[in-house]
């Protein structure tokens, strides 16, 4: 083809012809099955926007040529790609089920004419004439492998019900680690209903769910986990499919659920803006009214497909090789010339589509892509990370903005909080004149406390007693009962608990005993010590005037509110916890029930090597008498040095000891500082050592022999 311009410039007129390697259509086909719809209007919205490119940057233009045919019908398949190979087609784009798509590129191998594909598949080879934007299953599974690592679950569940799901979570599935961690594996039988085996994880203790099924429905398992109460705010929900952000999720948005997953979408890219632009102005099939809809991974895909074969064209056009596109026969096998040209520049460029940076490595396959990680919030699916090959999971989520959205989630809910009758942290409340139900038959300082927590954050709360009355511990199999099973199967939410100290199981007699309060009986009537910690050992001695503490502490532990593993109110009850100490609270609320609340032990405490009792005046008496004599004796010493003192300087100033006496004391009084002046003697006073005293002015008149003499 040959394209002539005009160019007009200082009365000359130059002719420019422009010669394209290609002709002025190249057709390409496309097949759809039956509800491919979307992905029928996504091509042809494709393909007229790179046409429009075209014009400014090729000479060339795009045709399409469709054929529909029935879903996974591998004979009608090969009936259709005959008839578009003899309309000369360049490429066939589809179908999209495995069986059609597979017999469409046996016949695009042997007549070498390019299959582009955007579907998963595994049997992919780099040696064909097929080209897939799909992300390439290894490094699509190393992304699932990756997040499950970063969340370090040590035990969670892989529930999926196509086959090749497993072949998805390969990585996952075959790392060493897993032997580690208590991963169990179950597969959903179609056409059954979902919530039978969610049920019977949820009495398993499983919290952490990895769900590979079609994304048309993951919604009908994320509601029938909702209807066995196993969508929490403790339970973790990763999805396999790239397609989450096109479900609707308002039923779960509010439940403090973790629900996330892999995008591959870029929806903030302006190309993104410009093919909903186009897709919405020239088909009216598009729902108008949502501004923003949210493509699908295969429609984002068909796009990135048409823009990458348009600029492969682009570039064999200017390599001055004139490609011809003839029709082919299925019937001659003659393979077209060009074809393996197209595909190895489809697979030499790199594009920027819709789902990112499309480029291939050396063996054909596109390994290197980026993810956004998606995740649910009140607010709906934000991104928190990306997932890159070569660095993994960065986690890009604010902090601060979770924190806000756990804090909103707190206010109204009712929260489970299981305990032990212990005092004085929970007793039971008498009252004679009404039978009390509910939180009100509790008190104690834990009541006071959950009280305090539930002002600043505003839950509300449910006292449980543990079913065993035990704070739990593990038994052979390692299976905690108790407060704690209780905890690590979601039947409560928070509870609170003393850490007690543990004994050696070999002991005989057993010194274990059942609650603190028959370890404080045998301490009265036997010859038994009690290890137990010490902020209640401080309330029994209060209470109890024959028992003390013996020796210092053995270790320091704080006490706690715990939450089950991952609880997303784990810092919003630590900083209310925090904001009660800084203000007082805690100290005001053990004063009470430590020293204001119940009976007092007001006998004194004999002393020992333990606790001692307090000090009076007799006891202390003796040191007050030391210190009278002490300062009495001072006060002689003093007295005796102040007066040697006047006494020899009266003798050298000629003044009676009296006098000097009273200038020494008021010098003192007065607090004339750490020097005095020396005091000139008087005129009258004459030198007591018997010599003839000469004034001076009597030296300076007199001559040599009048001194001499």
């Amino acid at each position: 083809m040959k394209v002539y311009y005009i160019f007009l410039s200082l009365g000359v007129i130059y002719h420019v012809t422009l010669t394209s390697c290609l002709p002025d259509v190249v057709k390409i086909g496309a097949m759809f099955e039956t509800g491919d719809d979307t992905l029928l209007t996504a091509f042809n919205t494709a393909v007229d926007s790179m046409n429009s490119e075209s014009f400014r940057l090729s000479n060339f233009r795009l045709s399409s040529i469709i054929e529909q045919l029935e879903h996974q019908d591998s004979f009608q398949a090969s009936k259709k790609v005959c008839d578009l190979l003899e309309k000369g087609v360049a490429a066939i784009f589809g179908p999209q089920s495995e069986e059609s798509s597979s017999t469409v590129q046996s016949f695009c191998d042997a007549m070498h004419v390019p299959h582009v594909e955007i579907r998963w598949d595994f049997r992919t080879y780099g040696d064909n004439h097929s080209v897939n934007l799909f992300p390439y299953t290894t490094s699509l599974s190393k992304a699932y492998y990756d997040y499950v690592k970063h969340k370090n679950w040590k035990s969670f569940a892989i529930v999926y019900e196509e086959n090749e799901a497993l072949v998805r979570l390969q990585e996952l599935l075959k790392d060493p680690s897993i032997r580690k961690r208590r991963v169990i594996v179950k597969q959903f039988v179609q056409g059954r209903e979902y919530r039978k085996i969610i049920k019977e994880l949820g009495r398993a203790g499983v919290k952490n769910f990895i769900i590979d099924v079609p994304s048309e429905k993951i919604r009908t398992v994320l509601k029938q986990a909702q209807q066995v109460d196993m969508m929490s705010e403790y339970h973790n929900y990763f999805l396999t499919s790239l397609d989450l952000h096109t479900i609707d999720l308002k039923d779960f948005q509010y439940g403090g659920t973790n629900i996330s997953a892999f995008s591959l979408v870029d929806e903030n890219g302006q190309q993104y803006i410009n093919f909903l632009r186009n897709w919405k102005t020239g088909y009216p099939g598009l729902d108008k009214e949502n501004s923003k809809p949210a493509l699908k991974t295969d429609v984002a895909l068909m796009y990135d497909a048409v823009k990458l074969f348009s600029a492969a064209l682009r570039d064999l056009d200017k390599t001055n090789r004139k490609i011809v596109v003839p029709a082919i026969s299925c019937q001659t096998e003659q393979p077209w010339t060009y074809g393996r040209d197209i595909i190895n520049k489809m697979r030499q460029i790199s594009v920027n589509g819709l789902t990112g940076n499309v480029k291939f490595d050396k063996y054909g396959f596109r390994s290197d892509f980026n993810l956004k990680i998606l995740q649910l919030t009140q607010q709906g699916l934000k991104e928190i990370g990306k997932w890159r090959p070569r660095s993994g999971i960065n986690m890009t989520g604010n902090f601060s903005k979770a924190y806000e959205e756990a804090i909103q989630s707190l206010k109204n809910k009712t929260l489970i909080v299981t305990t032990l009758l212990s005092a004085p942290y929970i007793i039971l409340k008498e009252d004679r004149n009404k039978a009390l139900t509910g939180n009100d038959r509790y008190d104690g300082y834990c009541m006071d406390l959950i009280r305090e927590i539930s002002k600043i954050r505003g839950f509300k709360y449910e006292i449980k007693e543990v079913g065993d009355k035990t704070y739990g511990k593990k038994n052979k199999h390692g299976e905690w009962n108790g407060m704690i099973r209780e905890l690590i199967d979601g039947e409560s939410n928070i509870p609170t608990y003393k850490r007690m100290w543990n004994f050696m199981e070999s002991t005989r007699p057993r010194v274990f005993v059942e609650s603190i309060e028959k370890g404080v009986e045998r301490v009265r009537n036997e010859n038994y010590a009690f290890l137990m910690e010490s902020t209640t050992i401080e309330y029994m001695v209060e209470r109890k005037c024959d028992l003390m503490q013996v020796g210092g502490l053995l270790d320091t532990k704080g006490f706690g509110i715990a939450t089950p593993s991952g609880s997303p109110y784990r810092t919003a009850l630590s900083s209310a916890i925090l904001k009660l100490q800084e203000s007082g609270a805690l100290h005001i609320l053990k004063q009470r029930w430590w020293k204001q609340e119940g009976p007092q032990c007001e006998q004194e405490v004999k002393t020992g090597s333990g606790r001692a009792s307090e000090l009076g005046l007799d006891n202390v008496g003796g040191v007050f008498v030391v210190l009278m004599a002490g300062l009495g004796f001072a006060c002689v010493i003093v007295l005796g040095e102040f007066t040697w003192k006047s006494r020899k300087v009266a003798v050298e100033e000629r003044e009676p000891l009296c006098v000097e006496l009273c200038k020494e004391l008021k010098f003192a009084i007065t607090c004339g500082g750490s020097t005095k002046p020396i005091e000139k003697p008087r005129e009258d006073q004459q030198p007591t050592n018997g010599l003839h005293f000469m004034s001076l002015t009597s030296f300076e008149n007199a001559g040599a022999k009048e001194i001499v003499s």
